[in-house]
């Protein structure tokens, strides 16, 4: 046994049977984010897919985490600025936890949850039991 299904099986996480997955997030098709330099050109960048879960994906997880809190969408770079993309964050905001930072609801980046199950397809266990350990994490109660 690896360390880390030590590690996993301390957890109570069963690893000797890989599970079919029920199913499996998805993502918003590749998107850019473009930089103006000062002299005024430009270059591109892909933005990586999993801070982009779609529509879907994110509500599935808001039920699965916090079916009390909303999903809402961010531009990926902000307002304004030197960087420019179309792409948009979508967000899980937790109406019910403060963020000690910014004092407003707690907000997770979808995509960030969706992509714990992106790695652990065959075993819905333990990334349900990530994602409740990052929720818990930053103050989640769940």
């Amino acid at each position: 046994m690896t360390w880390w299904q030590k590690a996993l099986a301390d957890l109570g996480i069963d690893t000797t049977k890989p599970l079919a997955p029920t199913w499996t997030p998805t993502y918003e098709p590749t998107t850019y984010v473009t930089t103006t330099l000062g002299d005024g050109s430009t270059v591109q960048a892909p933005v990586e897919y999993y801070y982009l879960a779609d529509a879907a994906t994110a509500e599935h997880l808001r039920q699965l985490y916090d079916p009390t809190g909303v999903v809402v969408e961010t531009p990926f770079s902000g307002v304004g600025g030197v960087n420019t993309s179309p792409a948009m964050m979508r967000e899980l905001q937790f109406p019910n936890v403060i963020d000690p930072i910014t004092g407003r609801p707690l907000v997770i980046v979808a995509g960030l949850l969706a992509v714990i199950y992106t790695n652990n397809l065959n075993d819905e266990a333990t990334a349900d039991t990530l994602c409740k350990a990052m929720l818990r994490a930053r103050g989640v109660a769940i």
